[in-house]
């Protein structure tokens, strides 16, 4: 064991020393480190000028094990062989050579990199025809080189430009931000393998494009060109389409995607940001059967609607709905026609990433938050800058998938009611509520199963009240095994003490409550003593009569039986529902004796007797609550006749059925302490709420 030990540590130290070693070999304005981009200790160098006042006029020597060299906004005119003499010696994969002002460049540059798999010539002053030379020499082959990027050269059109890398592995290219209008896809036609091609920010037009010559091109871009219409890529062959970028072009109508969706069968990844769209249409992306992810980000203020079905698909996995003024997702632009709640993701079931920051939601109406009820297998949702002042309950439960929500940048204030918040989701594990009004944390504001599968919450930009409710945040923040995202700069608003070392003493956070508790203890006492002793005869009259009342009603109930199980007191226009529900039910099937004032009580006896005396001989009363019942003063009569029995006797219990809800200006105090008080059977025409009324009734009178 100890042998093992030794050999261990012998080997951390060795490998240590190689480190430290090849480090000693990188200039000092530069910066190596391990490249990230394989298992072996392989170094990345860099050397970039905008970091320093001195801009270096050669390529230094680095550390021998160095697989990719950024030598970028230096000085670098005239390229040549010797150039690279100090770095030759290296197996270089990547070198990125942008921002050198390079002029000139030798044919027989890059002849000694013969790993040599991406090169970046980018923001340079190359000419068209010197780089059309310097690709002829470039290492070819199985391990030849694979990607090339030549953005900001300002190149126009030439022929025959890449004729030199002929039958190579190239397979992805990038030419952006330069004049290639008119633009050909033969210029490409040798490259077999190209698969990936860039061609944004050349004022490309409809008129002057042509992508015959690329059957195996997957991605594309073709963002910031002046495009009125997605171009017909079935004309030019093109059937393997994975990925399209058409952002920030001068699209008005996005209809042509129906047109030439049959050739767009393998599109996964869509990209319409920044246009100038009025309008969604309905069903607009259904026929992309592989479509994957769609992101419509800024999009102009002339967007006014989304149509029924927009967001049709069901492959569809991420979307990114991010505007910059903000769609309104509200009541009212629903009711305007603007978009239809009930439709938007009825069709997106298998939704798991949706980004909506930036738009105005109205997360209280409930219209809204069934918009999102299909959404069963979301799993990320961005709700970022959405001017939300609450944090939204009963929302996020319907989502129980979720693993991250984002709420960052909006105007959530504190909250206690964690459990209606995040009840039911159980996976969620990322919680980002940065730059908010959040300056309490509760112990109520997370369910406890919540915090015990979170593995990162972020709370940064908020202004924390440092009082003695604070207490339980501070604490938990010590002991969580949660990764509480910059909490070393969560500081209290007032004194700017970091949270994590506000620490109250106990008399601090308890004199009020200490002093409160003395003083309503010695008042009490007070209060108690004086009044009882200018009461004492009255209590022991009350006492008195109190046992007496008792001992009065045991002896009657002791001689008489009760003739009903309830009396119903009722308003006549409510009748016909006593008779054809109430009696059907609770008589004829269930069973028991009600007492019903048309039908029970003895004619030619006085109104108030019979009510009295039907009364006295019920063990219960059903008050049958309406807003007829609320005006009619022999209802209230009656009420008040139970009331004074349920005092004076103890034993007569009332039981509410709440026949419809009472209006504010029919509600009396004495209804309004009934209801508040007691609890009460709800009549409703949903068959189940009615099993429920009943089993109600049936449990009060057995």
């Amino acid at each position: 064991m100890m042998f093992r030990r030794l050999l261990f540590y012998h080997c951390i130290s060795l490998i240590s020393a190689v480190l430290n070693s090849n480090k000693g070999n990188c200039p000092k304005i530069c910066k190596c480190g391990l490249s990230k981009q394989t298992t072996q200790h392989n170094f990345i160098s860099t050397c970039n000028g905008k970091l320093h006042t001195t801009k270096m006029n050669f390529i230094p020597k680095f550390p021998p094990k160095t697989v990719e060299v950024i030598f970028i906004y230096n000085h670098l005119p005239n390229v040549s062989r010797n150039t690279f003499s100090n770095i030759t010696h290296l197996r270089l994969k990547n070198l990125d050579l942008q921002g050198n002002s390079i002029s000139a460049i030798q044919n027989d540059s890059f002849t000694s990199f013969i790993y040599l798999l991406k090169l970046d010539l980018s923001r340079n002053n190359i000419t068209e025809k010197d780089a059309m030379n310097c690709f002829k020499n470039l290492p070819k082959g199985i391990h030849g080189i694979q990607r090339l990027r030549l953005n900001h050269l300002l190149w126009h059109p030439v022929e025959g430009l890449f004729d030199g890398l002929n039958n190579s592995n190239v397979t992805r290219i990038e030419l952006s931000h330069s004049y290639l209008t008119p633009f050909e896809g033969r210029w490409f036609s040798g490259l077999r393998q190209l698969k990936s091609l860039d061609i944004s920010w050349n004022s490309i037009k409809d008129s002057d494009f042509n992508l015959t010559g690329l059957p195996n091109i997957q991605d594309i871009n073709l963002a910031g060109n002046w495009f009125n219409i997605i171009p017909d890529f079935c004309q030019f062959g093109l059937n393997n389409i994975a990925n399209l970028h058409m952002s920030d072009t001068k699209l008005y109508t996005i209809n042509h995607l129906r047109n030439y969706s049959s050739c767009l069968q393998n599109l996964k990844n869509l990209y319409l940001s920044g246009l100038s769209i009025r309008i969604i249409p309905t069903n607009i992306f259904s026929n992309l059967k592989s479509l994957k992810e769609l992101t419509m980000k800024q999009m102009s203020t002339q967007f006014k609607k989304i149509h029924k079905y927009a967001f049709n698909s069901s492959s569809l996995n991420i979307l990114t709905f991010w505007r910059a003024d903000g769609f309104l997702f509200t009541s009212k632009s629903a009711q305007q026609g603007m978009f239809d709640p009930d439709s938007l993701f009825d069709y997106s079931k298998n939704l798991k990433e949706l980004d909506l920051s930036n738009n105005k939601i109205d997360l209280i109406s409930n219209k809204i938050r069934l918009m999102f009820k299909p959404l069963k297998k979301l799993k990320k949702l961005w709700m970022e800058s959405i001017s939300l002042s609450y944090m939204p309950k009963y929302f996020l439960p319907l989502f129980p998938s979720l693993t991250f929500i984002s709420f960052e940048n909006n105007k959530i204030p504190p909250w206690n009611y964690g459990h209606s918040v995040f009840n039911g989701v159980r996976n969620l594990r990322i919680v980002n509520l940065k730059n908010n009004k959040i300056s309490m944390i509760y112990d109520t504001s997370f369910p406890l199963a919540l915090l015990n599968n979170l593995t990162s919450l972020k709370l940064m930009f908020n202004r924390f009240s440092c009082t003695c409710d604070l207490q339980w945040f501070r604490n938990w923040m010590k002991h969580t095994r949660v990764n509480i995202t910059g909490n070393n700069t969560y500081r209290c608003e007032t004194s700017k003490t970091k949270v994590v070392d506000y620490n109250p003493g106990f008399i601090e956070c308890h004199i009020l409550s200490i002093s409160l508790s003395i003083g309503f203890g010695v008042t009490f006492v007070l209060i108690v003593t004086i009044t009882g002793y200018i009461c004492r005869w009255r209590f022991r009259f009350q006492l008195y009569k109190l046992r007496s009342l008792r001992k009065q009603y045991n002896e009657l109930v002791n001689k008489d039986d009760f003739v009903y199980s309830a009396y119903v007191v009722y308003c006549y226009e409510d009748f016909t529902w006593v008779k054809r529900s109430l009696i059907h039910e609770i008589e004829e099937k269930q069973g028991y004796k009600l007492c019903i004032p048309h039908r029970d009580f003895e004619l030619g006896k006085v109104f108030a007797d019979n009510i009295v005396e039907h009364m006295h001989l019920s063990e219960t009363v059903i008050l049958v609550l309406s807003n007829n019942f609320a005006k009619n003063e022999w209802c209230l009569f009656q009420l008040a006749v139970a009331k004074n029995k349920l005092t004076k006797l103890g034993k007569l219990s009332i039981f509410p059925l709440l026949l419809e809800e009472i209006e504010f200006k029919n509600m009396n105090s004495a209804l309004y302490h009934l209801l508040k008080m007691s609890s009460y059977a709800a009549w409703d025409n949903d068959d189940n709420a009615q099993k429920l009324f009943w089993d109600q009734i049936r449990d009060r009178l057995s």
